[in-house]
């Protein structure tokens, strides 16, 4: 490899959002475009155009902006070579320390593998920087890098890289949102691209819930009304001769929710090794999928994930629309699980959640039970009736009435995929 120019560099982050349907409004929606374009002028950095991007909410790498650390790998070879044949034995060559032969040439004397690439300042940067020399290379990218149940081949696994993912079954907060990129088979010379197009390799599942909960209650007709206060409607009850009998009193209730269990039955991997190229197949011997596509191997769960969903008191307002509302803890994180068709395990996955809530009337006074609590709980359970998809999202909706609280699974496919470009010289 030749030794790096003296050049100004040109780092660019491209971000396309891709509009896709579903069946209920999206918590975490893209906020539209992103901020200005951003040229820091450092000469042995490279720099940055961001348009616009993904933020993380809690864990959940979601519509607006990046600004993340990740890990990439590099493989350089020659023209006659795919990648799909060079894989077999390959090892990463492309980032890390350079050396000096006898001869003067440079080599590279330490390989690094994951390679990390931070996140400053609006600025993406790696040391050392390369150079693209004309060859033919590969390139692999993972996020988040550096996170503790997420480990990465390093360089000295020959083949297609990969992640080792382990599910936290107690802790959602541990859970991380898998994303891959690869960018194949292609001859770089100075000042040409490489693209990262990133796809989230997990399923996630959040908690929504609709809140429907009216108070309704007749009052006679010499009755004292109540302050009609927001969230209080007065109807007239009249008979079948207009003669006034009573009011009709409607409140609309607040519902806060005190504490929320989320448990799974039938979720069949706490573990796997996914590879970093999505569709990667391992084979049985007949040609058929040995394991879902990208994926290395799979640990079977021996025990089911149980979560404390909300952490302080969260209050649901009445609906005056059908658009849910999000229940998390209070650092907001989400559950990410390893995809799985529905019926691969002994029974389809299941979700039970207990809730406990208090029913606030508009006067800030609480509806009680027959023995004067104010405090409920409710059990409900719902099935995943589908396949855990990687890629998808789901929520787990609880529905609040003056009847009943119900549970159902809502599918949601709005979870974008990430396109990073990046120029070298």
């Amino acid at each position: 490899m030749k030794k790096m120019k003296k050049y100004s560099y040109i780092f660019t982050l491209l971000i396309a959002v891709l509009v896709c349907s579903c069946s209920n409004k999206d918590l975490y929606a893209p906020n539209g475009e992103g901020g200005e374009d951003v040229i820091l002028p450092n000469p042995d950095a490279r720099y940055i155009y961001l348009d616009s991007g993904v933020k993380s909410r809690g864990n959940l790498v979601t519509g607006e902006k990046l600004q993340k650390t990740f890990g990439a790998y590099g493989y350089k070879y020659d023209f006659s070579n795919k990648w799909t044949t060079y894989r077999v034995t390959a090892k990463p060559n492309v980032f890390g320390e350079d050396g000096t032969d006898a001869s003067g040439n440079s080599y590279l004397a330490t390989p690094v593998a994951p390679q990390e690439v931070t996140y400053a300042d609006e600025i993406y940067s790696y040391t050392p920087i390369k150079q693209w020399d004309g060859a033919k290379y590969t390139f692999f990218a993972y996020y988040p890098f550096g996170h503790a149940n997420v480990a990465a081949s390093d360089e000295n696994v020959e083949g297609t890289p990969y992640v080792t993912y382990s599910v936290d079954m107690g802790d959602s907060s541990n859970h991380a949102d898998i994303m891959t990129a690869m960018f194949e088979d292609t001859s770089l010379s100075s000042s040409q691209y490489v693209y990262f197009n990133f796809y989230h390799r997990l399923a996630a599942i959040d908690v929504g819930a609709l809140n429907f909960y009216q108070n309704n209650y007749d009052l006679g007709a010499d009755a004292t009304l109540p302050e009609l206060v927001e969230g209080i409607a007065i109807t007239e009850i009249k008979d079948e001769n207009g003669t006034l009998t009573g009011y009709l009193v409607t409140e609309n209730i607040q519902i806060e929710i005190t504490s929320l269990n989320v448990a799974f039955t039938g979720i069949k991997y706490k573990g796997a090794d996914i590879y970093l190229d999505k569709d990667f197949e391992t084979l049985n011997s007949d040609g058929s999928l040995a394991l879902p596509k990208g994926v290395k191997s799979l640990t079977n769960a021996d025990s089911q994930p149980a979560y404390s969903i909300v952490k302080s008191p969260q209050t649901l307002h009445y609906n005056t629309d059908a658009a849910m509302q999000s229940i998390s803890a209070d650092n907001e994180t989400t559950m990410l699980f390893i995809p799985q068709v529905a019926g691969d395990s002994e029974a389809a996955p299941t979700v039970t959640t207990t809730v406990t809530f208090k029913k606030k009337r508009p006067d800030g006074t609480y509806l009680t039970d027959t023995n004067n609590n104010d405090t409920y709980t409710e059990t409900k359970t719902a099935t995943f009736n589908r396949e855990i998809k990687e890629g998808s999202r789901y929520y787990v909706q609880l529905t609040f009435t003056s009847s009943a609280v119900s549970i159902n699974i809502i599918t949601s496919d709005e979870w974008n995929d990430i396109k990073v470009g990046y120029e070298f010289e």
